[in-house]
Order: C-alpha cells, then structure tokens, then sequence
C-alpha cells in the first residue's frame, strides 16, 4: 500500500476518533490517591526498592516513569511488575516542546512501546500513556501562536489515536492557565484547556502555586477545568511542584512538608464532591523525596 494512501486512511481514521472523542476507558483516580513523576529513569535501575518503598509510603497509587530506550525491557519489567503487585499503575512518560511539530520524536516513542508492550507480560505492560509537551516554551508560540495551538492540537490528536490503537488511555499535563487560551480554526472555537480534556482520557493541571485558597491559589486557578471536565464526563488531576528551586509562591519545596500536606488537603475538600475532579498529583518523585526527608 503506497504511502500518501496510507496517510489518508490514517487522516480518515483521526477524524472518526475527534468526532466521537475518546472512547476508552478514562484515567480515573478517586480524591485520596495521589500521582508523581519520576524522570530519572536511573532510579529504577539503581533504586527501584527505594523508588518502590517510597511511592507505597506516601500513596502513590499512579507512577508517572520517564521513558528511556536504552535501558533494557528487563529493568521495566522488573519494576512494573512490582509496581502490580503493590496496586500502582505505571504510565509510560515522555514528551518535549518539539513533539508539537515534530511526528517523527512521537512514533518513536510508540513504536518503542508498542514493541515493549507485546514483550512484556500482563503484570509488566504499561497501564497508559502521560506526555509532557509544552510548545508554549518554543519561539513559535510567541512568533504564531494560533499556529502553535494548532499545531500543538495536530499532535494531541495524532497521539490519541496512536494510543487508543495500542488500548491504552492518554493523558496529558497543560497549565492551568490553558483555560484562557482560545483558538478558532479546524478544530473548533473553544478554549485549549476544554478541548484538551475533551479529546484525551485524563488531563493533569499544573496548578503550581503554594497556597490553596485566596487569589491566585489552586483552587481560584483550576475551578474553570474541574467544572468542565464535570461537564464533558471527564476527570482532571490536579498537580503541585516541591522543586526548591523554584519560588516560594509556586513550589512547596522550600516549605515544611506539613504545609504541602495541608494545602493539598484544602484543595481536595474543596474538589472532592465534583465529579470532574480525579485526585492529586506531587510533582516529582525526586524532591518529593527531598521534601520528605528534611
């Protein structure tokens, strides 16, 4: 079969799925649960007990686990495996600015997990797909940005549909100021955060500040997003950052661990009745674990 015509059914087939939305099961977690990321693939291959003890400690009931094609399908299925029996689903992570407009970087990552995926048993596949894409760090998106969000869409879709042939839900993270995004053009007349919870199973928002209540706070910067993913039947997670490094106002990490336990708690009462709400997520594991051993 020629190329170009394999590229239309493709494009005939992506268009189906937009039409529909996504039809696989949702990501769907419940208010006392909790997600983190873990980007250095190395501590599975190092400390993958540590890792393990760690994620069960604090409740971690999703991983988040960056990608790394040269670390041999072993040491995944090892960990994922353990990570089964302990009741934590472990997606697989990645993404980068340039996935926006660059196909080639996502069907590696697919082709790699699709190959993963058919080797690994049961109990050691990835449970889902979680991408980190953020375009709005390019040039472009300042030089074009209704390009930019189109483009960034193209992609969204494109990894949809790779996800749902592979059977296994796709979840993204965006910020949370996505909500006051518009765009016009083929895919609509919306707001990119309604539209990215609409088309994916489950939408994280980086909703990094320090405080739950007031202006600015968590809550004031996700309640936009909760009530439509309510509204769509859909679930957003809802995520802070612990990194010390960044200011005081949008990390927990250079506060107590108590105060990141209580803000965090705030935002889950205040969420927990809505049906759009999904749980917390602590970005990430590494000064997480910082944080927690202070």
């Amino acid at each position: 079969m020629g190329q170009a015509i394999m590229k239309r059914i493709i494009g005939c087939l992506i268009l189906i799925f937009m039409l529909i939305g996504s039809i696989h099961s949702e990501a769907v977690g419940s208010p006392n649960e909790r997600s983190t990321w873990l980007w250095d693939t190395q501590e599975i291959v190092k400390n993958p007990d540590t890792v393990m003890n760690f994620l069960v400690k604090q409740r971690v009931t999703r991983l988040y686990l960056q990608i790394d094609q040269d670390v041999p399908y072993s040491i995944y299925m090892s960990f994922l495996s353990k990570a089964a029996k302990t009741g934590i689903q472990v997606y697989a992570l990645d993404g980068a600015p340039q996935w926006a407009h660059d196909r080639d970087r996502i069907d590696s990552f697919f082709i790699w997990l699709q190959d993963y995926q058919q080797s690994a048993g049961l109990t050691e596949r990835f449970k889902g797909v979680h991408l980190d894409i953020e375009p709005y760090t390019l040039p472009e998106w300042e030089n074009d940005v209704a390009k930019s969000v189109a483009d960034y869409q193209t992609a969204i879709q494109y990894i949809a549909f790779l996800s749902k042939s592979m059977n296994v839900p796709f979840t993204v993270d965006i910020p949370s100021w996505y909500d006051r995004v518009p765009f016009k053009n083929q895919f609509g007349n919306d707001f990119l955060a309604r539209w990215v919870i609409k088309y994916t199973d489950g939408t994280t928002i980086m909703a990094y500040r320090s405080k739950a209540e007031g202006p600015d706070g968590i809550i004031q910067i996700t309640k936009t997003e909760v009530a439509w993913a309510e509204h769509l039947k859909k679930k957003v997670e809802i995520a802070v950052e612990t990194n010390p490094a960044i200011e005081a106002s949008l990390s927990f990490g250079s506060y107590p661990l108590s105060t990141m336990e209580t803000e965090t708690k705030q935002v889950m009462n205040r969420f927990k009745s809505s049906a759009g709400f999904s749980n917390m997520g602590i970005h990430y594991y590494n000064t997480w674990k910082q944080l927690v051993e202070k």
